[in-house]
């Protein structure tokens, strides 16, 4: 055979197929891992958040604060009034 009938069977693609190889690899193992994470009762939805990553809002950090003492009672029911409003 001649180095032309191997370009005319693709054997001039090879050197992309060191590059895709591993590529493609990569993106098969996250696949699987995601299948895996799904079967296995893990979240599926990559926009699924739990509550404590989340940020506080004003009314948790204002009780946060009142349980810590930082602010009396009365501080407290003012601030909520104007969350709450």
């Amino acid at each position: 055979m001649q180095a032309n009938e191997y370009m005319q069977h693709g054997w001039d693609m090879m050197p992309y197929g060191m590059i895709i190889g591993p590529i493609m690899m990569f993106i098969m193992i996250v696949a699987i891992v995601f299948i895996i994470r799904c079967i296995g009762g893990g979240s599926c939805n990559m926009s699924n958040h739990h509550r404590s990553n989340q940020p506080k809002d004003a009314m948790d950090i204002l009780k946060e604060r009142f349980a810590k003492g930082e602010i009396d009672k009365k501080e407290f029911e003012d601030k909520k009034k104007i969350i709450l409003e």
